[in-house]
């Protein structure tokens, strides 16, 4: 995905996640690439703090997202991962956004002091 469609998706899901009430941070490739690090990354990730997975995921859906794949949310230790897709209005591609959750204090803090 060329990264100016990226950061058009980007600004697109952080918008519209913010207005479900969640405050998400970027992480992951592009997170790298805004401290200096540019990298190349084909997909958004998204660390939120979300009380009900279940009531996220029918936001995501409501907000026009749809489900990557059939199991929502992979356990991976202390992180839960699950992965949506994001079409983009009149582009031929569509974006992968990752959502990251996590229940350790470690995680949460970090989250919670994100610039």
């Amino acid at each position: 995905m060329p990264p100016k469609l990226l950061l058009q998706a980007l600004a697109d899901i952080y918008d519209k996640i913010e207005a479900l009430g969640v405050s998400p941070v970027v992480a992951g490739g592009l997170a790298v690439s805004f401290w200096g690090h540019p990298r190349s990354t084909q997909d958004i990730d998204l660390a939120i703090l979300v009380e009900s997975h279940e009531l996220f995921e029918e936001k995501l859906t409501e907000i026009g997202l749809k489900p990557a794949k059939s199991k929502r949310w992979i356990d991976l230790g202390v992180v839960r991962v699950s992965q949506w897709i994001l079409s983009l209005e009149d582009q031929y591609v569509d974006c992968k956004v990752d959502f990251l959750t996590s229940t350790s204090s470690f995680h949460r803090e970090a989250i919670e002091h994100a610039i």
